[in-house]
């Protein structure tokens, strides 16, 4: 009887660690969504090189062409290391959650 419970506790354990897994974008999608929908702006996570080369090309379209107001702010969003660092915190927080 004193061996089934800690047996029991085992493999409850073994099923929820089993559960955490990785998302595929690091919690990175909810993010992007949000911004966009809240602030009608495009954020993307240089977290690769595949990343930083979609940011610079969008960067040489928007420096393409005349500067306005909208075109500063994007440019501010893609442009903007804190907010990068951010989102690499973001994939740490969810390896730590995993």
């Amino acid at each position: 009887m004193t061996i089934i419970k800690p047996l029991a506790l085992l493999c409850a354990l073994s099923l929820l660690a089993g559960c955490a897994s990785f998302s595929e974008d690091g919690g990175f999608d909810a993010v992007q969504q949000g911004a966009e929908r809240q602030l009608d702006k495009q954020v993307l996570w240089a977290r690769d090189d595949a990343g930083r080369s979609q940011i610079a090309a969008r960067v040489g379209e928007l420096l393409a062409a005349p500067l306005d107001l909208d075109a500063a702010v994007q440019l501010a969003l893609l442009n903007n290391r804190g907010l990068q660092a951010a989102f690499d915190e973001l994939g740490i927080g969810e390896a730590e959650r995993v």
